[in-house]
């Protein structure tokens, strides 16, 4: 039988079709993607309980060989990856900031909050564009200098501060596996066979550089005279391990510590005149102030606190119980490789990253 539109019997047969089909539809509908998601979570969740249960095993070996070693830092990656995954599945736009950094050995100093510097003043406009005749003055001296050219594109550089230990093999195999260098801003140690681990990073095409020989910020930053006797003590720590001598350096703390306003400009200007360079960061994995941190959390504050610029320098860790950026590490090469940046090694050539100017 046929109702006329609009007329009551219309709407009453609208509103029985509403609520014994449509609804009925929708909620199957809803409960199969509540029922698809649970299944799904669930099981990145218990491939992260397996994953660590493996890991504890692998950890209670004491593993020695290189094959140990090796599946032991696969496990970590794989625990990471999954932990990335099971994040993004439940909270996809949460944002996770980066916890303090590089913090100091006495827990009363607090350790700073590093800044960007300003953005430069744009470039004068009234300087004349050299001409094609102009360059045919000149003799081409790309031939002379091939490797003298300003750098294109976007750059990171990866970095890590307190090593040498077992931690900085790990993250040496994971850069070979990924053909890229990094610089290790050591500290001293007096197990023997740290010598050797800075060697080995020397013999991979890396970079070892001064931090501080105490890391005590106390003593240290007690005056000029007093900081440059304790990195002298790092320079012949370095040279005496591995015969080559380091030209770049990093402040306990960063540039801006708080003890900044009393030596800072002093003790930079000190360094200067002895041909050091000192390198800041301007993104972090945050791992300064807790061991074993959640590698998800480290990977994420690196990408979150890299995007939008151009040129950044990575501080991370590589002292003895930073296993979370071990495991972190390859998230945090490729998430910087999807971002556009191009890996390069930091050397002396390298503009620096600096809180304060000097």
């Amino acid at each position: 039988m046929r109702v006329a539109w609009g007329s009551v019997e219309f709407f009453k047969r609208l509103i029985r079709f509403a609520l014994f089909v449509v609804l009925p539809t929708a909620l199957v509908a809803l409960v199969a993607v509540a029922i698809l998601y649970a299944v799904q979570v669930t099981g990145m969740a218990r491939r992260i309980s397996d994953l660590e249960d493996r890991l504890r095993s692998l950890e209670a070996s004491q593993y020695t060989s290189d094959a140990g070693r090796l599946a032991l830092a696969r496990t970590r990656t794989l625990q990471a990856s999954a932990k990335l995954d099971l994040l993004l599945a439940i909270e996809p736009d949460e944002i996770l900031d980066p916890t303090p950094d590089d913090a100091p050995d006495d827990a009363s100093v607090v350790s700073p909050v590093p800044i960007d510097l300003p953005t430069p003043s744009p470039a004068p406009t009234d300087v004349p564009t050299p001409t094609a005749a102009d360059f045919t003055l000149l003799p081409d001296f790309r031939q002379v200098y091939p490797s003298f050219a300003a750098a294109t594109g976007k750059v990171a550089y990866l970095t890590f501060d307190d090593g040498p230990s077992d931690r900085t093999l790990e993250i040496l195999d994971i850069l070979d596996r990924y053909h890229v260098k990094a610089c290790f801003f050591v500290i001293n140690h007096t197990d023997p066979k740290c010598a050797e681990i800075m060697r080995e990073a020397i013999r991979r095409g890396n970079e070892v550089e001064m931090h501080s020989a105490t890391h005590n910020y106390k003593k240290i930053y007690a005056s000029v005279e007093a900081y440059v006797r304790d990195l002298e003590a790092n320079f012949r720590y370095i040279v005496d391990a591995t015969g080559v001598a380091p030209t770049m350096f990093r402040f306990a703390g960063g540039s801006n510590t708080t003890y900044d306003d009393v030596f800072g400009k002093r003790i930079r200007a000190e360094m200067a005149q002895r041909g050091f360079t000192y390198y800041d960061w301007n993104s972090s994995s945050g791992d300064g102030n807790a061991a074993n941190t959640d590698p998800v959390l480290l990977a994420s504050n690196v990408l979150k606190t890299a995007k939008g610029k151009t040129r950044v320098i990575v501080l991370s860790h590589d002292s003895f119980n930073r296993t979370g950026t071990v495991a972190a590490l390859p998230a945090i090469i490729e998430g910087l490789e999807a971002q556009g940046f191009r890996i390069e090694l930091l050397t002396q050539d390298v503009r620096p990253i600096a809180f304060t100017e000097p």
